[in-house]
């Protein structure tokens, strides 16, 4: 029995003993899921029909499908009845898509030859044939404005992400003009977010009394959502230290603001102190924040912490100080944990342990230099990560008596 291609649009209202006539000798094809039908730049001189199955018709230069296919800008889907491959047939020229089954199919093969003596000149198959194409045209349209307005909306995405960058490096504190009033200390930060922009921070500012006022943080989570927080946080610190010199109580009190209508539960980790030069006591507490480290002469530890809980998770959280008295040449350096959980090819974590290593190597003979000693640390941490990106922000800040 002859088949029935009346439901095929290319052929309707034509002739169907016609059809049949001239279709008769025609092969169809077995294709399977990821089996290519037509390569770009490959000649072909075939009208291909769907008779069952589907086809993707990929917009880019690959000749590759894969499932997660965004089919929105990177291809075409063909159905049942629609056909493929006649405009190499009718201009001779190689085929400008890759065209790919994306499930079990049966394809109808027509020779060029065939096509264009026989099949064209059955009333109304040209006619057919254009509205086929410009119909294909149009939706190669609509998908070319869809990816040009992704592609522009990506643009300005970057643009907002480069822009969020340039806002929170303004919002670090400028070191060097705090090292040039108090000629006592020096200090030095740096941050490498794993974004344009993170959740880590760090701020050193003045206080009443000639005192000098120290953070670091890490805000959970990364990207925007993080930095916002980072800036509510950060603005959050300032004011509250504008008016209050006790770290304990400038815990509690941010805790308390963050956790007001926090309903995304991010919190943050935050070690504070309070440093007078006068004297060389730093107060300090901390909020669920890893131990900084501390170089007191030839000694190189972790530094004693108070218990204190994350801010932004528990509004009962109690926070409580510790005082140091640091003498000539002393350090303490505080970071994230993104210094110490960064992992190398293996996995293994640089960690705390390590760090005091490079930073009792550093100082067996004498404290060096603090941009020297960071600058160790940086290069320690490259060559434990064997080139690998962090996958955390990294953040430090180190003060010293000089």
């Amino acid at each position: 029995m002859a088949a029935d291609y009346s439901w095929i649009p290319l052929f309707r209202n034509a002739d169907s003993s016609s059809i049949q006539a001239a279709l008769a000798g025609c092969e169809t094809l077995t294709l399977h899921k990821g089996d290519i039908l037509l390569k770009s730049g490959e000649k072909s001189d075939a009208v291909y029909i769907i008779i069952k199955g589907q086809l993707a018709v990929l917009l880019g230069t690959s000749s590759t499908w894969t499932q997660n296919d965004d089919q929105s800008t990177s291809q075409i889907l063909l159905y049942p009845g629609e056909c493929i491959g006649e405009i190499s047939c009718l201009d001779d020229k190689p085929v400008s898509v890759s065209v790919v089954s994306t499930a079990d199919s049966n394809i109808l093969r027509i020779d060029g030859h065939l096509f264009r003596s026989t099949i064209l000149n059955l009333p109304p198959v040209a006619t057919n044939l254009l509205k086929g194409l410009v119909s294909r045209i149009r939706r190669t349209n609509e998908i070319a404005l869809a990816a040009l307005r992704e592609q522009l909306e990506l643009e300005h995405f970057k643009k907002e992400l480069s822009l969020a960058n340039e806002i929170q490096t303004n919002m670090l504190p400028d070191l060097s003009k705090i090292t040039k009033e108090y000629s006592s200390v020096d200090l030095v930060g740096s941050i490498r977010p794993t974004a344009s922009v993170g959740g880590d921070f760090y701020d050193v500012f003045p206080l009443a009394n000639n005192h000098l006022f120290l953070c670091l943080g890490d805000v959970s989570g990364h990207g925007i959502s993080a930095a916002v927080f980072m800036a509510r946080v950060i603005g959050l610190i300032r004011s509250i230290a504008s008016g209050c010199e006790d770290p304990a109580v400038i815990l509690s009190t941010l805790n308390q603001y963050l956790c007001q209508g926090n309903s995304s539960s991010t919190f943050a980790t935050v070690f504070c102190g309070v440093f007078d030069p006068s004297t060389g006591d730093l107060t300090y507490s901390n909020a669920g924040h890893c131990p900084p480290v501390l170089i007191e002469g030839n000694s190189v530890k972790c530094l004693e912490l108070p218990r204190g809980p994350m801010v932004g998770a528990f509004d009962t959280a109690k926070y409580a100080n510790k005082q140091v008295r640091l003498g000539r040449r002393d350090v303490v350096f505080v970071y994230s944990d993104g210094l110490t959980e960064a992992e190398n090819a293996s996995g293994v974590q640089y960690g705390v342990a390590n760090c005091i290593g490079l930073l009792d190597s550093v100082c067996i003979d004498r404290v060096p230099a603090l941009e020297d000693m960071h600058s160790s640390i940086v290069d320690s941490l490259h060559q434990h990560c064997e080139g690998l990106a962090l996958q955390d922000d990294c953040t430090m800040l180190a003060l010293q008596v000089i």
